[in-house]
């Protein structure tokens, strides 16, 4: 369709301008030869018109002059067909009779003549003898002096009908020369751009649609002439193309290669950073569990008595039984949060989370010299996320802020609030969960750098460096943030964001 669409186009702007050029040059041949076949016949008007005048009598100056038959049949011969002598307004001859409304055209130009004293030219039309055979005649008037001295003017109309028709009849046969070369020289100019321009366009689109990966060439190679130049161009142009999609296949192949290893590492350091803080969890939980054990193996040494009854027995069994729950407890919540993370995400509330996990640190050693307290004012806390994941992001920043207040080594308490709270940016709700400490704060040039990998301003041996790290690519990866703020002397709080789920009604 588009070439069709471009062979119309091109046809229409070879014919159009072809039409035009012959019309143009048919008016102005037109045009030329009337000019000069009237110019031919004034100047014979103007000859028969010094015969009259001396046909004119210079005694009287024409004022009772009689043409004469002679010059009558002579004006007749020569194709006068009206004529009129005037001189001044009260002397009027009409060389032929009868008359007619040439004589009339002729009297009002004659006086024309003698007023501007130039020599009046005209053509004028009417019906002959049959009407529907126009007549022409050319009129002219000149002005003139008498051999008498009087001032006159003599006006003759020259039958041109002949002339007219000819004109006519080469107009004709114009129009159909001008259709003829029309015709033929759009069709020899179409043929040619065609043959040099279309044909070659439609054979590159034809090639074009046909190409295939695995070929190496599709256009028409035609020599050095500007479609020649424009294959080899493509030709070059598909080489680079076939070339830089290899490179790009290797570059992608590439590329997925290491992010399947970045994710790996990524999940490695992740699971690393959570070993260890699992690590110094099962520090403070051992001792916590020895207690328990202790009190379960007296419980059963009195058991073994046989001087105790039967309610005491149920008593020290009931006893035993809570201390074994309390050790289950503890155990399983070890173990939910040394759980593997993954990409195991589903509606959790991040109220619940934060309650367990603030149960499980008020038993840790580590925990005792702070205050955890719990401000959970969000109206919907139910966010897409990984529990396991988001429990690890709790416990980095939490025993981040209890190293903080333990490197102050102050005698009292150090204090951790954890609240949270519902947020609207730009159409979206969000729950921002904050952690704060009382500890000694970050300066300003270490807080810009806490999310970066491996960097760490604790003691060799005391921290990886991983611990926000891993935070921020975590709460990143759930489609949250986390920031942080501090002041020296005046605590730490950081803050995250994730979005909440809106339950539809």
């Amino acid at each position: 369709m588009a070439f069709k669409g471009l062979k119309i186009n091109i046809s229409l702007y070879v014919i159009i301008p072809v039409l035009l050029s012959m019309i143009l040059i048919h008016f102005v041949l037109v045009y030329s030869f009337r000019k000069v076949v009237l110019n031919e016949k004034y100047d014979l008007t103007i000859s028969i018109m010094g015969n009259v005048k001396r046909q004119i009598p210079a005694q009287n100056g024409a004022g009772d002059w009689t043409p004469s038959e002679t010059l009558t049949n002579f004006l007749h011969v020569s194709g006068i067909r009206a004529g009129v002598v005037v001189a001044g307004t009260d002397s009027v001859i009409y060389l032929q009779k009868p008359l007619s409304p040439l004589s009339e055209m002729l009297l009002k130009s004659a006086g024309q003549a003698i007023q501007t004293g130039e020599n009046q030219k005209r053509i004028f039309h009417a019906g002959g003898a049959d009407a529907s055979e126009p007549r022409s005649y050319l009129l002219v008037c000149a002005p003139d002096i008498l051999d008498s001295g009087r001032t006159a003017a003599i006006g003759l109309a020259l039958d041109v009908s002949d002339t007219a028709r000819a004109l006519r009849s080469i107009q004709r046969i114009s129009w159909i020369y001008i259709l003829i070369n029309t015709l033929l020289f759009s069709f020899i100019a179409i043929y040619k751009i065609y043959r040099l321009i279309v044909s070659p366009l439609h054979g590159i689109a034809e090639r074009a649609d046909a190409y295939r990966d695995d070929q190496d060439f599709f256009a028409v190679d035609r020599g050095d002439d500007e479609f020649g130049r424009l294959s080899k161009a493509l030709n070059r142009m598909l080489t680079r193309i076939a070339n830089d999609r290899e490179q790009l296949s290797e570059n992608v192949e590439t590329l997925e290669k290491l992010n399947a290893d970045l994710r790996k590492a990524q999940s490695e350091m992740i699971r690393a950073e959570k070993l260890t803080s699992v690590g110094r969890l099962a520090a403070g939980i051992a001792h916590e569990i020895g207690n328990p054990i202790g009190i379960i193996s007296g419980y059963l040494e009195l058991l073994c008595r046989s001087d105790i009854s039967d309610p005491e027995k149920r008593d020290y069994f009931n006893r035993a039984e809570s201390e074994l729950r309390r050790i289950n407890l503890i155990i399983r919540q070890l173990l939910d949060l040394s759980r593997p993370g993954g990409q195991d995400r589903r509606i959790v509330s991040v109220h619940e989370i934060l309650e367990a996990f603030s149960e499980m640190l008020r038993i840790q050693p580590l925990a005792s010299r702070v205050n955890i307290t719990l401000d959970l004012g969000a109206e919907n806390d139910r966010v897409m996320a990984d529990a396991n994941q988001l429990r690890q992001v709790f416990l980095n920043l939490v025993m981040n802020a209890i190293d903080a207040i333990d490197a102050e080594s102050r005698p009292e308490k150090g204090s951790i609030r954890i609240a949270s709270s519902l947020i609207n940016q730009e159409g979206t709700a969000f729950i921002e969960v904050r952690v704060t400490d009382d500890g000694p704060g970050i300066p300003g040039d270490v807080l810009e750098n806490i999310f970066d990998p491996f960097f760490t301003t604790k003691e060799p041996g005391k921290g990886t460096g991983l611990g926000l790290s891993v935070c921020f690519t975590i709460i990143e990866g759930m489609g949250g943030s986390i920031r942080a703020a501090s002041e020296v002397d005046s605590g730490t709080t950081f803050a995250i964001q994730l979005p909440v789920i809106i339950d539809s009604e």
